[in-house]
């Protein structure tokens, strides 16, 4: 098989693929892929730090609950069944 240029190599024609219709201001790059990149990590960053946050708040929430049973128990002077210096697991 000869070519009618004369030269022996084949002719391979590559195609950039499409690029997807963006939102203004948009990198197209990223928002085929559903925000990957850059944006992707500064978001799970910010998801990972309101996770800590909200694990610090929760654990504050329990330590003063805790502390609350723990005075509503040693302040309990109601009388002789509801008293906790007469049980012996209370002592």
């Amino acid at each position: 098989m000869s070519n009618l240029d004369g030269d022996s190599s084949p002719k391979i024609h590559v195609e950039t693929p499409p690029v997807p219709p963006s939102a203004p201001g948009e990198n197209p790059r990223t928002s085929a892929t559903g925000g990957g990149g850059i944006r992707g990590i500064l978001l799970r960053w910010e998801r990972e730090d309101m996770m800590k946050r909200g694990s610090l708040a929760l654990r504050g929430i329990a330590l003063l609950l805790s502390l609350i049973s723990f005075i509503v128990m040693a302040s309990n002077k109601h009388g002789d069944g509801r008293n906790f210096d007469q049980y012996e697991e209370y002592r």
